[in-house]
């Protein structure tokens, strides 16, 4: 069984997103995980192969590309219990990995895959016409030191939790 898929738009980041999907898969396979790397092809694949990942027992889900593949993917494991989900941001624009903290740049996303501690982001469902979970990063109200996210050095993975 893997330890860990890596689901990779190879269009994404301007075709960048292959090449830093392979680093990745290369940096967890030498720390000792076994994984697997698969490339989307098509609108809907991610999440069918991140829904195929999981009903096999993978638990860390790994999604490589933009705020497009990220969808695609929360949606293929959002009904799972127990899954991590790592982001390799390789979009355009990144939202959601930048508001949680995940480094943007390929090398320092792969370290933190490697050696970085999960965070929990809870999981929320906006009903509108297509009824798809979706993630995002919201914050409201107070603002202290005591309510700041962990440096992003020490961030690796978000656990979904299942709505």
């Amino acid at each position: 069984m893997n330890n860990y898929i890596i689901i990779a738009n190879p269009i994404s980041g301007k075709g960048t997103a292959k090449n830093v999907a392979e680093q990745a898969h290369a940096a967890l396979t030498e720390s000792g995980q076994q994984g697997q790397l698969l490339l989307t092809a098509a609108s809907g694949e991610a999440k069918r192969f991140a829904h195929e990942a999981v009903s096999t027992g993978t638990r860390f889900i790994i999604a490589c590309g933009g705020d497009g593949t990220l969808h695609e993917v929360v949606n293929g494991i959002a009904t799972t219990p127990d899954v991590t989900l790592g982001v390799l941001p390789c979009g355009r624009g990144n939202d959601f990995a930048a508001a949680v903290g995940i480094p943007l740049k390929p090398e320092a996303a792969i370290a933190t895959l490697v050696s970085g501690t999960p965070i929990h982001v809870d999981l929320g469902r906006c009903y509108s016409s297509n009824q798809q979970p979706a993630v995002s990063h919201q914050q409201e109200g107070v603002t202290s030191s005591e309510t700041s996210l962990p440096k992003a050095e020490s961030r690796r993975l978000i656990t979904i939790s299942p709505p």
